[in-house]
């Protein structure tokens, strides 16, 4: 019997293999991942991936804001692609799926076609996106913000870390500044596996479900000036910043 003809089934232990080795880059005394993006931890794992990619055989491009495509060309080259994929950053003290579970998984997608012979109709693009978290550079999301035009290319490129560093000065510092021209264009569908962050796949008892929303989020920095008094006032004379910023929060 031909591959083809059988029914294709992902390589679970190779799938789980995949995340030893993630498991292992930045790994936390509490079982966890601290691998912020443009370290020499994104760096590391990157540079792996970017050999998985190349082992299974596909074509491996990097953009001008370090994110990274593995194309698997299609019966029709000049077709719209699937892009499959999520990033390999985390934030300080992550867990170990957290968006790496949407790229490993789409490498094994690939890999599994790979076994059993099967040719799509459409291109795949497997990709990683830089910056996803955006605990490094602030605001998250800027590998894929810049390639939807979200964000302009200049603004990315000058945003600084903690320490000053730009964006731009750590692409260069990792190897993992590439080209315009690499960007990700005439994606026809994008596919993101995800883990879900709260509890009612498994109070549904369910496996798998399809967002149709996610949690939004602001962050605000507010500085409360209050009025030192002595230990005898009574709360009315007082002007206690703590109290007015437990209120707040």
């Amino acid at each position: 019997m031909n591959k083809t003809d059988l029914n294709p089934t992902i390589n679970l232990s190779r799938l789980k293999s995949t995340f030893d080795v993630s498991n292992n880059i930045g790994a936390t005394k509490n079982g966890g991942i601290n691998r912020l993006t443009l370290t020499k931890e994104d760096k590391e794992m990157r540079d792996i991936f970017v050999k998985w990619l190349k082992d299974a055989g596909l074509t491996v491009r990097i953009d001008d804001f370090g994110n990274i495509y593995g194309r698997r060309e299609g019966k029709n080259k000049d077709a719209g692609a699937v892009m499959i994929g999520s990033h390999l950053d985390t934030m300080p003290m992550a867990g170990r799926y957290d968006g790496i579970l949407g790229v490993l998984a789409a490498l094994e997608v690939v890999r599994t076609l790979n076994d059993f012979n099967i040719e799509t109709e459409l291109p795949i693009d497997v990709v990683n996106f830089t910056n996803e978290e955006g605990e490094r550079f602030k605001p998250n999301m800027l590998g894929s913000g810049g390639i939807t035009g979200k964000h302009e290319k200049e603004f990315i490129y000058n945003i600084k870390d903690y320490e000053g560093k730009t964006f731009l000065e750590s692409l260069k510092e990792i190897g993992y500044l590439g080209t315009e021209d690499s960007r990700a264009k005439n994606v026809a569908y994008f596919i993101e596996l995800h883990i879900e962050q709260g509890p009612f796949l498994e109070s549904n008892n369910k496996t798998i479900g399809v967002v149709n929303g996610v949690k939004g989020s602001a962050r605000f920095k507010l500085s409360i000036k209050g009025v030192s008094g002595h230990g005898a006032f009574p709360n009315d004379y007082r002007k206690d910043a703590l109290i007015a910023a437990s209120e707040i929060a």
